[in-house]
């Protein structure tokens, strides 16, 4: 599925790179897409649109609607060849969009089933929320005519995170005038100010797929390699409730394991059942600021990774689907690409799946041997502080994870043996936006500390700690950006840890042609610059 809402460009610079985007257009091309558009969502009472896919309730009938839309592709600033209409209704709970996607030739409209958040080559309808109204983060709703939802977060202005997962409703319907969509958005998945009266940033995008045409609302342009800050206005949202401040959710699991037995196996000999207990809780200081707290957290409910077998010289990088992770999750995506990225277009300065991964050591045992080893590291607990006030974009987050042991039974001896040490794990990060956005100023620290317990674990690094410094600046009506970013890393250990680390495959210290570096099997700390 073809879209600027999939497809951003980031530009990155590693010290400054000055980036010039010359639009060559039209004068009147010019001044639509300087033009703010502005759509006008109307009261409604509660609970009075049932999400059908029809926008056949008498709201709908009156609401406020517009139908100018802007091709991105083939034919960028020019009139989108099918007509489209938008109307925005709200009430004390929800927001409420409905979408009209005229078509010429409706028997050809595409929609195909696939799971949730996968792209695909058919029909689509999305809107985008900057509901902060800071011109750099938004909410992304989308649904194909089969029903299909993506949903995405987007920060600095460019940046899709398709990993966070929101509650929200839509339903589709296709009839001979083309097909419609009917979203419900509940103000609890939202991010927004406690003013009196909202002005939030709005944009409705389609994918008309047998045509290849990509069309805004308000216009975005292929030369212009930004998203939010081009959205329209959404107007006459007032006296919108607080969503709740405090939920607590406790929960209490029990596992019973049902393997075929194994005579020999001394873990396999009988069905063996686990439980535990632990909780969550989320706060809201302000309406921007949320304070997430988990005590023992399970996951069991987050869909599994995909199969992989990794033959390569580096670890597999897994999606970020544990709930209370994403949680604010783009305020600590702090990008280390270069340019357009390239080969380091995944690389960010923290990469929360380390929290609570696969213990790091496994003992020798014999071929004779058992070994019940967990699959996985457990968090005792973690708290995160996430929000936006007054153009300040605040994340802090620190959890600890467990000294966990495997049982090992073998040559006759049963025993436990530690296989991960305990793990103290923090991040902070803040940034402030100038000039509606155009500007940005911030800092990212991490730090990971680690209580080794014996000699088993030299090979990891006791402490580590990384940072940064980033600035962007855009200005001449956004026609040049200049990106600035500083990074530093330091990591400390025993001997053994540094030389690993110095051989690794990231490096390679230790090859005759590495002039620029310095191997030494006898450091226990080292340091780098970027």
């Amino acid at each position: 599925m073809k879209s600027l809402f999939r497809n951003s460009v980031i530009w990155i610079a590693l010290g400054c790179l000055l980036q010039t985007s010359m639009a060559v257009a039209s004068s009147s091309l010019a001044d639509s897409v300087k033009s703010v558009k502005t759509l006008v969502a109307m009261r409604i009472r509660n609970n009075s649109i049932h999400i059908d896919g029809l926008l056949n309730e008498k709201d709908w009938q009156i609401a406020p609607a517009d139908s100018n839309f802007v091709q991105y592709e083939p034919n960028g600033g020019q009139p989108a060849t099918e007509k489209t209409t938008v109307q925005v209704l709200y009430d004390d709970n929800a927001l409420y969009v409905g979408v009209r996607a005229y078509d010429s030739e409706p028997d050809k409209i595409r929609g195909l089933l696939t799971r949730r958040d996968q792209e695909s080559p058919c029909d689509f309808l999305s809107i985008g929320i900057d509901s902060y109204g800071d011109k750099r983060t938004a909410f992304e709703f989308g649904v194909n005519p089969a029903g299909i939802q993506i949903d995405a977060l987007w920060s600095d202005d460019n940046n899709r995170d398709k990993n966070w997962d929101a509650v929200w409703e839509v339903a589709t319907s296709i009839d001979t005038l083309g097909w419609t969509a009917e979203f419900r958005i509940p103000f609890s998945q939202l991010r927004f100010s406690s003013q009196r009266t909202q002005t939030w940033g709005f944009e409705v995008q389609r994918i008309i797929n047998r045509k290849n045409e990509v069309v805004f609302w308000a216009p975005i342009l292929k030369n212009q390699n930004r998203v939010v800050s081009l959205f329209g206005r959404l107007v006459g949202l007032e006296n919108i409730p607080a969503p709740k401040r405090l939920h607590l959710l406790p929960y209490a699991v029990g596992t019973g394991n049902f393997y075929p037995i194994e005579k020999d196996n001394p873990f396999l000999q009988r069905p063996f059942y686990t439980w535990s207990v632990g909780g969550n809780l989320k706060y809201g200081l302000t309406s921007n600021l949320t304070v997430d707290l988990t005590i023992n957290p399970d996951f069991g409910q987050v869909e599994a990774d995909p199969s992989e077998f990794n033959l390569t010289a580096y670890e597999s990088y897994f999606e970020e689907k544990r709930p209370f992770f994403m949680e604010g999750s783009n305020i600590f995506n702090y990008k280390i690409g270069l340019g357009d990225e390239g080969d380091m277009a995944g690389e960010t300065l923290f990469y929360s799946r380390r929290i609570g991964a696969m213990p790091h050591y496994y003992p020798d045992v014999s071929d004779s041997g058992y070994v019940d080893i967990p699959k996985h590291t457990r968090i005792l607990g973690a708290v995160k502080l996430t929000g936006k006030t007054s153009g300040w974009s605040i994340g802090i987050l620190e959890a600890l994870t467990n000294q966990e042991k495997l049982e090992v039974v073998d040559g006759g001896q049963r025993y436990h043996e530690i296989v991960e040490p305990f793990t103290n794990y923090f991040v902070a990060r803040l940034q402030r936006d100038f000039r509606n956005g155009r500007s940005t100023i911030g800092g990212m620290v991490t730090s990971v500390r680690r209580q080794i317990p014996n000699e088993n674990f030299n090979n990891l690094n006791k402490q580590a700690f990384a940072g940064g410094v980033d600035l962007s600046h855009r200005w001449r009506n956004d026609t040049y950006q200049l990106n600035l970013k500083i990074l530093g890393s330091y990591i400390s250990g025993n001997k053994e840890a540094i030389q690993e680390a110095q051989e690794s495959s990231a490096r390679y210290f230790q090859r005759p042609d590495a002039k620029h570096v310095k191997y030494d099997p006898n450091r226990t700390s080292l340091s780098g610059f970027a």
